[in-house]
């Protein structure tokens, strides 16, 4: 007999029925996130990019502004998305140094780690922070160096296709 000490702690798992729940929960926000997508932005977007040089955006030039959205914008969001849902629990990582947290459930058996290698997640997770901020700062620079150009692409546009601001 072993004493459980010794024997390795395992966080308790999800059952069957709580699995279910998630995965339903999230293939319903995904598909109204598509759908809205599918419905709504893609369809404003076929029908502004044909002449995003010759429109503006809030005084911003369209094609620099669908650039911002692409590139800076989403990493910018998703940055915040982490920070919002994973953040709080990284840092409680951080200051208990175990991972999974107390109490919390998991998808699979998995053993706690405790001290230096239960840090791995939230150093992890600040890596992935700090490369997403530079990737947007990056991009932010490239798409202002651009827009520079773009400005002096305006004059080609017909009257009739340069919205008013």
């Amino acid at each position: 007999m072993q004493d459980d000490s010794v024997r390795p702690q395992f966080a308790p798992l999800y059952s069957r029925r709580e699995r279910w729940r998630l995965l339903l929960w999230a293939l319903v926000v995904t598909g109204l996130l598509a759908l809205l997508m599918i419905t709504r932005l893609l369809p404003w977007l076929n029908s502004f990019l044909p002449t995003a040089h010759c429109q503006t955006i809030f005084g911003i030039n369209g094609l620099s502004a669908v650039m911002l959205l692409m590139f800076v914008a989403a990493p910018l969001l998703l940055v915040i998305f982490l920070l919002v849902f994973e953040g709080p629990k990284s840092w409680r990582v951080w200051r208990l140094k175990q991972t999974p947290l107390p109490n919390e459930k998991v998808m699979k058996p998995t053993r706690y780690r405790y001290g230096n290698r239960a840090l791995l997640r939230p150093i992890g997770f600040l890596i992935v922070i700090i490369v997403l901020l530079g990737l947007t700062v990056w991009a932010f620079i490239l798409v202002e160096n651009i827009s520079d150009q773009i400005t002096t692409e305006m004059k080609t546009c017909p009257q009739s296709q340069i919205s008013p601001e």
